[in-house]
């Protein structure tokens, strides 16, 4: 019995961290703190994965994951269709809800000025990827293999939100151009982008846990303030055009929900 349950709340588990990479904002490691199973998590991505004990942790999480994905990528994408200005403000009230939990990680202890430019490097890199294209990164009238190239780069680097605290996967694929496109793949069982995601997310996870995880430990400062970069630029990509009348202040109250929500998840955290 005690087993049935566990596996339970490891599928339960997984499919609430399926369904936070899915929105932008909320990191699927801050959902595996507050359900209790990141210790695990980490010691499985750092130790002997293809161990049996390693498989079966992650074949329950993955049967959850997979399960609130493919339910909630269509709601997303229809209201992404339907109501995309009011996804947008949601969209950039999550991504800025974040960084006050970003920047609470860090611990130095006077200002120095390679900090302030590592903030501006990588806030100009989301930034710069904006000016270059008006649309997603993947896209019909690029060469096939730029294609099969950005989905594998995609999920190479959303692998390693598992590891790094307060970032989401939906997050680093808005960065990268890229969230539209996979959420699209998924309510349309595009099995070719899946894979090519899929199979970039597996690499990312065999390749850089180890070397994610040394980064946070060794450098944790400027980690954290390139990260801090990225998603200020990521919000000024994601930020859409004023609306006039009351639409405004209802984008305004959807944008401050967004924030409250991302607030409230990681105080969750912090309690734990």
């Amino acid at each position: 019995m005690k087993k049935q349950s566990s596996n339970l709340k490891l599928i339960l588990s997984g499919g609430f961290i399926g369904l936070s990479n899915l929105i932008p904002g909320i990191s699927g490691r801050t959902i595996a703190v507050i359900s209790g199973i990141y210790d695990d998590l980490i010691s499985a991505l750092t130790s002997r994965i293809f161990s049996r004990d390693n498989l079966i942790f992650f074949i329950y999480l993955a049967i959850g994951a997979l399960l609130a994905i493919l339910i909630f990528s269509q709601l997303i994408e229809y209201m992404m269709g339907e109501y995309l200005i009011q996804m947008q403000f949601l969209f950039a009230g999550l991504i800025f809800g974040s960084l006050p939990s970003i920047y609470a990680r860090l611990e130095y202890k006077e200002f120095q000025f390679h900090y302030l430019l590592s903030v501006f490097i990588a806030f100009l890199m989301p930034v710069t990827l904006l000016n270059l294209q008006s649309n997603e990164i993947f896209n019909d009238n690029a060469s096939p293999l730029f294609n099969i190239l950005s989905l594998f780069i995609a999920g190479l680097i959303s692998s390693a939100t598992m590891v790094i605290p307060g970032i989401s996967g939906g997050m680093i694929l808005m960065v990268m151009g890229m969230y539209n496109t996979i959420i699209s793949a998924v309510s349309n069982f595009d099995l070719i982008v899946l894979l090519l995601f899929g199979f970039g997310v597996l690499s990312g996870v065999l390749l850089f846990s180890h070397l994610i995880k040394y980064l946070i430990t060794q450098y944790t400062e400027l980690t954290y303030l390139v990260i801090i970069g990225l998603l200020l630029g990521s919000v000024v990509n994601v930020w859409p055009r004023w609306s006039t009348g009351m639409t405004f202040f209802l984008d305004i109250a959807i944008f401050l929900v967004g924030c409250f929500m991302v607030i409230a998840v990681n105080r969750l955290v912090d309690l734990k």
